[in-house]
């Protein structure tokens, strides 16, 4: 196997990706007023504490979009439909099946689950695609 190349341009541009979808995915005008009641959170609760939980998460999404990264490579995706298609399979195979068991024991949400998975399978996908088209 060649050696792994990671771009970190577009790691970084797959991580910017995630946390515009977050922003919007979470807004008021998509999800965020029924996630917020389904977490028992109102809009005070979110200011506090925002700033580190926002660099925390960037932090976490970069993790993500490095490994993807290398996902992509180990793979061979070389157009942007491999790359959305890679996104989708971890997403399947990670986010939705752990994430399912631990709903399920949990006893959460249906609803909830769907809001938080469909994002992630959203950010995922463009991530895959991002990591693709953006050049080594």
């Amino acid at each position: 196997m060649p050696p792994i190349q990671i771009n970190l341009w577009a790691v970084i541009a797959a991580t910017a990706f995630a946390m515009v979808v977050g922003t919007v995915w979470y807004s008021e005008l998509i999800f965020g007023k029924q996630w917020a009641k389904l977490v028992g959170k109102k809009a005070a609760d979110m200011q506090k504490g925002a700033g580190q939980m926002y660099m925390l998460t960037a932090a976490l999404w970069l993790l993500v979009s490095y490994v993807l990264a290398h996902f992509v490579q180990y793979t061979y995706a070389d157009v942007w439909y491999e790359g959305a298609i890679a996104g989708f399979w971890l997403w399947t195979g990670f986010v939705f099946a752990v994430g399912l068991i631990h709903a399920l024991f949990e006893g959460k949400s249906k609803f909830l689950f769907a809001i938080n998975a469909g994002y992630t399978l959203a950010a995922l996908v463009g991530m895959g695609i991002i990591l693709v088209v953006l050049p080594n």
